[in-house]
């Protein structure tokens, strides 16, 4: 592979993935389904505080494999590639459910999110297995007990 599409891969991929992640969170924003605030700034709060507690949450799972003896080198690389990951797997969970109901929107982001994690993780598989369990681990860390919590407040 060239230099460049290293770069492109390293970097601008995941830059465009979080893009449209971000995009796809505005988008749903608008379109409110059962369980979500009925208020807007209710909705674009809790859009935020997801953003940011999948950041935190994906930073402190990734410190936690350097201290296991498996970092993931370069961190500033990795991060970017594994929160794209993580962000267009939510945002396109959210809209695949509005869009074709929950049954079939399940099985289309898995296939998406293990293409992408094969994709940014191809050199090591081992990399690619410890990113699937912490892309997973951070959802479900993030979707079961954070949020409720947060909703907590906001309802």
């Amino acid at each position: 592979m060239s230099p460049e599409d290293d770069k492109r891969k390293e970097i601008f991929i995941p830059l465009g993935l979080l893009c449209l992640a971000v995009i796809l969170i505005a988008i749903k924003l608008f379109f409110p389904v059962m369980g979500e605030p009925e208020n807007f700034s209710a909705r674009f709060l809790l859009a935020i505080l997801k953003f940011v507690s999948f950041s935190v949450v994906l930073i402190f799972e990734m410190w936690l494999c350097g201290q296991f003896e498996h970092p993931f080198i370069p961190f500033g690389r990795s991060l970017l590639q594994l929160f794209a990951t993580a962000m267009i797997f939510m945002a396109l969970s959210g809209i695949i459910v509005f869009l074709v109901g929950q049954g079939p929107s399940f099985w289309i982001s898995i296939v998406i999110f293990l293409g992408l994690v094969g994709y940014f993780f191809n050199e090591e598989p081992m990399s690619a297995l410890i990113a699937i369990f912490m892309i997973y681990s951070t959802n479900a860390v993030v979707e079961f007990l954070l949020v409720p919590f947060i909703k907590s407040f906001l309802l």
